[in-house]
């Protein structure tokens, strides 16, 4: 029969332990605790052989490890917790909901069997206590003395069929911002359970526990987890208009509170987009590129239009003769692209000096442009200058060299 020691106002009682934790019928009690310790050493020393054999005392230290993604269950908050005064200590209370025991039945890496007696204690005691938790557990040469503020209290638990459930309050401060900093990154946390209890051997390596008593559920690395099950966390406010500001979050991470694994996968997620994003913006300078030339082109041909038509406009003005028939009409047409030729030629594109190379060219042609009309018995040939907005040709010398030049000209 394990016993246990109750402070009763300023004395010091020994109880028995009943199976499922709780104190049971008080033996004596005594002025200091060392004498109560005194006496439950001698009880225990008093036992039978064989009941010592087979049942023994100890601090029971038990982890499971949560991550921050998936489904949970809806975890209700014992009766007894005032959410109304929860809420005026802390306008933004974060809950967060872990699984505790993840099968009955199963062993623990410590060898203890978590049967339907050990989890349905287990979950009655969170009910009922609602014991704190810290990040880590207390030395046990620490327990007597050492009282730690709690990083989270755990006000509810559920069995959700074979798995063991709980809901923390996570206290304000540094506990919560390292909590929402595991949520952001999807990271991992192990619930630990802590406290005594009694333990017989079923069999090698394998130990029953009974009549334990929860001391604190506590909070520990996933790699010291003793139930090597992963499980969900879930983050909640249990209030209304209260979602966790993702951005707030995110904003606040470092580097190094990132697990190596997804901080690859954002740097490759990262660097896919971005390759994506270059190859749509190359395609994008590549089109931009191609209406730049389309345009070029096509104000190029515009400004070549417009030359075109100044041109044509300047040599029709200065060859406004008047014929007939279809032979002079040929032959004036010849004569105006020879003009126009010796124009073009002569501009070299700069379409500013036009008027001055039109007639400097035309004074050129002159002797060939009167015989020209006289050839195709026109009108007095039209040359630039202050007379009238025309200059007479110069006189034309009616030789046989100057025929024999326009012929060799106009080519007949």
């Amino acid at each position: 029969m394990p016993w246990k020691i109750k402070k009763d106002n300023d004395r010091y009682c020994v109880h028995k332990l009943m199976d499922d934790g709780e104190m049971g019928e008080k033996v004596k009690c005594h002025a200091t605790k060392a004498e109560a310790e005194a006496h439950m050493k001698a009880l225990y020393a008093n036992m039978p052989e064989e009941e010592k054999a087979g049942m023994m005392s100890e601090f029971i230290h038990e982890s499971i490890v949560g991550e921050f993604r998936g489904n949970f269950p809806d975890v209700p908050i014992a009766p007894g917790v005032d959410m109304e005064e929860l809420k005026a200590l802390d306008p933004d209370p974060m809950f967060v909901t872990l699984q505790v025991v993840p099968k009955v039945g199963s062993v623990s890496k410590n060898g203890v069997l978590y049967d339907e007696n050990l989890v349905t204690s287990v979950e009655r005691q969170i009910n009922e206590k609602r014991p704190g938790g810290i990040f880590g557990h207390i030395k046990d040469e620490d327990r007597d003395t050492s009282y730690p503020i709690p990083d989270g209290i755990w006000v509810g638990a559920k069995r959700v069929g074979d798995s063991l459930w709980a809901k923390v309050l996570v206290s304000p401060g540094a506990a919560k911002d390292h909590i929402r900093r595991l949520k952001a990154v999807g990271g991992q946390i192990s619930t630990s359970i802590y406290g005594k209890g009694s333990y017989e051997t079923v069999k090698p390596g394998v130990r029953r526990l009974s009549r334990f008593d929860l001391e604190s559920l506590d909070f520990a690395p996933p790699a010291r987890a003793a139930l090597g099950h992963a499980v969900t966390p879930f983050v909640t406010a249990e209030m209304e208009n209260t979602d966790m500001d993702r951005n707030q979050i995110i904003s606040e991470l470092t580097v190094k509170d990132i697990p190596t694994s997804l901080r690859d996968a954002i740097v490759a997620e990262t660097t896919a987009t971005n390759n994506q994003t270059i190859s749509e913006l190359r395609t994008q300078v590549s089109d931009r590129d191609s209406i730049i030339a389309e345009l070029k082109n096509s104000v190029a041909e515009f400004q070549r239009a417009r030359v075109d038509a100044a041109i044509d406009a300047k040599v029709t003005a200065l060859t406004d003769w008047k014929v007939t028939g279809d032979a002079a009409k040929a032959k004036l047409d010849a004569f105006r692209r020879t003009l126009r030729s010796h124009i073009v030629s002569e501009l070299a594109g700069d379409v500013t000096k036009l008027a001055i190379v039109a007639d400097t060219v035309w004074a050129d042609l002159a002797p060939v442009a009167e015989a020209v009309r006289d050839a195709l018995s026109g009108p007095p040939a039209r040359v630039g200058g202050s007379n009238g907005g025309r200059v007479q040709l110069p006189k034309f010398e009616d030789t046989p060299e100057a025929r024999a030049k326009a012929r060799a000209v106009l080519g007949f």
